[in-house]
């Protein structure tokens, strides 16, 4: 299953001035693109770096959801997570 779009994350795309544009929970939301770490068979997931609307910097990942799932930090959050979408 792929989790993000369960959670109602989907990636929209990406425009010629460094901007992404993301959907969250049903909100179509552009981020700016500061660095991008990209897709490699030894990392098995792409990172990219952005500034939020409101002047945040966060770290978005996006890879298959095994590999995603090792990284997580153990929390019950993060355990109920993975049960729901298992």
């Amino acid at each position: 299953m792929n989790a993000a779009k369960y959670f109602g994350y989907y990636f929209k795309g990406r425009d010629d001035d460094n901007n992404i544009e993301v959907e969250i929970l049903g909100k179509s939301i552009r981020f700016q693109l500061l660095t991008v770490i990209e897709f490699s068979s030894d990392r098995k997931r792409m990172t990219v770096v952005v500034r939020t609307p409101d002047g945040k910097i966060k770290v978005m990942c996006k890879g298959a959801d095994s590999i995603i799932a090792e990284r997580l930090a153990k929390t019950e959050a993060n355990d109920d997570m993975m049960r729901e979408v298992d």
